[in-house]
């Protein structure tokens, strides 16, 4: 797999596409970061075309719930959740379509690494709890 894509390579890739300077390219993802914190912060949703669209989102509050101690195992009533304002992000359609399917080379890559971090997360829980 490829490694995550910075703000530094992204400004690379933007320089190398249309030849703008990567000082440039980095403030104009700033700029763009900036005026979608503004939107959300007033409320709008912030639509990057064949990107996302980023979105507000109320959440109800949550009235008390039976959760597990994982140290002792006992259970007891969990305090309620107070509502909250959450931040949402609905991919488009054209990001939707760039996902490589399960049976591809990139697919099976892609669920190879999230079954590997399972694994290690797994295996950390049961050294833990050792």
């Amino acid at each position: 797999m490829a490694s995550r894509l910075t703000i530094n390579t992204l400004s690379q890739e933007i320089e190398a596409r249309i030849g703008v300077k990567p000082t440039l390219a980095k403030n104009l993802i700033k700029c763009i970061a900036e005026i979608a914190e503004k939107e959300v912060q007033s409320g709008y949703d912030f639509k990057l075309p064949g990107v996302a669209t980023i979105r507000l989102a109320y959440r109800s509050k949550k009235g008390k719930r039976m959760v597990r101690n994982p140290q002792s195992g006992e259970m007891r009533m969990a305090d309620p959740k107070p509502a909250s304002i959450a931040v949402i992000a609905r991919p488009d359609a054209r990001m939707k379509r760039a996902a490589p399917a399960l049976t591809s080379k990139g697919g099976k890559d892609i669920a190879a690494a999230y079954k590997e971090r399972q694994d290690k997360a797994a295996a950390k829980r049961t050294a833990a709890e050792q």
